[in-house]
């Protein structure tokens, strides 16, 4: 499964994406944004989507910036979600949408994968649309004209489709200051097969009480006068449930809850498919608001500090791709001349480099056997075009150790018989090197999480587990000695 053949232009700036657009939508060709590439790349080895152009936003810088002011959160459409959940300040100002972001793939994703791309992407049974209706986000948009702002609530238009034209690109997120009348509670939850799927039903839930002393305010301490209940997964827009809001406004305590809760389907259109029919779907809307709304957590009642500060587009803290018509693979320079745009970066390893340690599996980003390391980060490989990487650095299995000198990692996977038929341990050890550098000393459920995004054909992961943290414990004593 390939992409189909396609022309990939590199953007510097957004004025420049915006003109790329422009021209050659008007010459009839289907043309397509690539941002992170999580979800167009898998659709293009489908050939699902079989766009003539790409217009590649991965060297504009401007889309790079986080900044909180006076006027809220904004977020540039080329943070990646990695960047987003471990900002301070968008924990701090938007903890709804940091909880939600725990839950978009797994962290070979996260780490290449935007915040415009994935909303602009509109997939409804996506976390981030939805959260983004809950907190009243607008979104702003550049074109030919002037840029403009849209409402959450106006941009999702139906199934995959949004308010962008053909010539426009979004540009950034920008969400509210919280209102300041009383204090916020918010609550996350999602349905799914596995940690990392997408929903098959998500809520989101966000509250606000009167503050005030008994009739200071019109109403009653506690009395909650501003509700938003949103659902994903349950049509072709996530929609807000009107019904669980009314039945929310106006109660104290828990009193509202279930009725909310049993309000919150009223309105749905689910659709049947093979994960889900839509009478299972509908119960879970109940269940999932419920479980919101019963769980809420307080948003922090600290300030946030204002300030802006610019994604890194690799993790090694440079933003941007560095001009180049190489990627450094394990230290040396590989040139991609002449290799095609369609090129992925695992195809490119494999039979450009001859690197055939990354294996080739789904190669639609599911089942992390072609995970190596771009620029210290784990991602996934077949969905990463190879002409993007130029200028990181990629590290392969082939980089670890020799047949005679094995990594300590690799020993551990020996020693522990964490290997059986092989084919996915490549990924397992580079996505296990990358947990070992950012957690030394992790507990199971450490490793069992960040291992979830790399499926085993043949173990239990006992002893992939095992492996792990006995490298761990390794690593722990000779840092002692």
């Amino acid at each position: 499964m390939k992409p189909p053949p396609f022309q990939l232009h590199r953007a510097a700036s957004v004025d420049e994406a915006v003109g790329l657009l422009g021209r050659l939508a008007a010459g009839g060709a289907e043309v397509k944004v690539i941002a992170g590439g999580q979800s167009l790349v898998p659709l293009m080895n489908f050939r699902l989507a079989r766009p003539d152009h790409l217009v590649d936003l991965s060297a504009v810088d401007e889309l790079r910036q986080l900044s909180v002011d006076g006027d809220g959160l904004t977020i540039g459409a080329m943070v990646s979600q990695r960047d987003c959940l471990a900002h301070p300040a968008v924990v701090a100002a938007a903890p709804l949408l940091a909880e939600a972001l725990r839950h978009v793939g797994h962290g070979h994703i996260r780490n290449q994968g935007t915040i415009g791309g994935s909303v602009a992407h509109a997939d409804p049974a996506a976390e981030l649309p939805a959260v983004l209706l809950a907190l009243d986000a607008e979104l702003e948009i550049a074109g030919p004209g002037p840029t403009r702002r849209v409402a959450a609530a106006e941009f999702f238009r139906g199934w995959f489709t949004t308010a962008l034209a053909d010539d426009e690109i979004l540009t950034a997120v920008h969400v509210p200051p919280a209102d300041l009348a009383g204090p916020a509670e918010w609550g996350f939850q999602e349905l799914s097969r596995r940690h990392g799927d997408f929903a098959t039903v998500l809520a989101a839930t966000l509250i606000r009480r009167n503050g005030g002393g008994e009739g200071e305010d019109g109403g009653r301490r506690g009395e909650v006068i501003d509700a938003r209940v949103v659902l994903g997964g349950v049509g072709p827009t996530p929609v807000r449930a009107t019904a669980a809001e009314a039945a929310l406004l106006g109660t104290t305590g828990d009193e509202g809850f279930a009725a909310a809760a049993a309000a919150a389907p009223a309105g749905c259109e689910p659709a049947s498919d093979v994960h889900a029919d839509a009478l299972y779907r509908s119960e879970m809307v109940e269940v999932l608001v419920g479980r919101c709304l019963s769980s809420a957590r307080p948003a922090p009642s600290r300030p946030v500090e204002a300030g802006t500060t610019t994604s890194g587009d690799g993790g090694d803290g440079s933003p941007g791709v560095a001009p180049s018509d190489a990627v450094i693979v394990n230290g040396e320079p590989r040139p991609l001349d002449g290799v095609p745009d369609r090129r992925l970066l695992a195809d490119f390893l494999r039979d450009d480099c001859d690197l055939t340690g990354t294996h080739l599996g789904c190669e639609h980003g599911v089942c992390g056997a072609c995970t190596v390391l771009l620029d210290g980060d784990p991602v996934r490989s077949c969905l990463l075009l190879a002409h993007r990487a130029a200028g990181h650095r990629v590290t392969t299995i082939e980089d670890l150790g020799r047949p005679d000198e094995l990594h300590p990692l690799q020993e551990a996977f020996r020693d522990h018989h964490g290997l059986q038929c092989g084919f996915c341990t490549p990924g397992m050890v580079l996505t296990a090197l990358d947990l070992l550098a950012r957690i030394p000393d992790p507990t199971e459920a450490d490793v069992r999480r960040e291992l979830s995004g790399n499926l085993c054909r043949c173990t239990g992961y006992v002893k992939i587990v095992e492996a792990v943290l006995a490298a761990a414990g390794r690593h722990r004593e000779e840092g002692d000695g």
